[in-house]
């Protein structure tokens, strides 16, 4: 889902035909009707006009929402779009701290929802048939710690198990 901010000014600017109540409230309904879905999103730092307190509640929705994966960019202007029109008064060095920032809370989620695998038993066949349409293996495999594996990029199932392990 690429949600970009859930600051209502924020994404009034950026033109997004919703708000962030109807973000959480999706998230919430969507977390509650599909037990472990996985949630990928995307965000923009430093979008003209963003304050500390917008961020701030950037921040505060990735750990409360604590998604799977995140891409999350420094706004740059584009030429011939909207956004170009506005006066991009976030520096660039705030621009890096907020990206910063944002991918330091999003690293302490990924080692939270990896830690939470730590010793369970997955089923593969079902998890990839689910995901990804297909069929991967036809067991389960034991999930391994990822931070001892070296795995903190993005805490999804195909990267979760570790084949290089003999105990696996």
């Amino acid at each position: 889902i690429p949600l970009q901010h859930i600051s209502d000014r924020m994404l009034a600017a950026m033109k997004r035909e919703t708000d962030g109540d109807y973000i959480r409230d999706l998230l919430r309904r969507m977390r509650a009707g599909i037990p472990g879905l996985g949630i990928r999103t995307t965000f923009i730092v430093g979008f003209p006009g963003e304050t500390d307190a917008e961020f701030e509640e950037t921040l505060s929705l990735l750990r409360e929402v604590r998604f799977d994966s995140v891409f999350s960019f420094k706004y740059s202007e584009r030429p011939g779009v909207p956004a170009a029109r506005l006066e991009d008064d976030v520096s660039l060095a705030e621009k890096k701290r907020r990206l910063a920032a944002l991918m330091a809370a999003q690293d302490e989620v990924w080692a939270a929802l990896a830690d939470e695998q730590v010793g369970a038993l997955v089923d593969l066949e079902e998890d990839f048939r689910r995901r990804r349409g297909f069929l991967a293996v036809d067991e389960g495999v034991e999930i391994v710690d990822l931070m001892d594996a070296g795995y903190v990029e993005q805490p999804t199932v195909d990267r979760l198990v570790d084949h290089r392990r003999a105990d696996v």
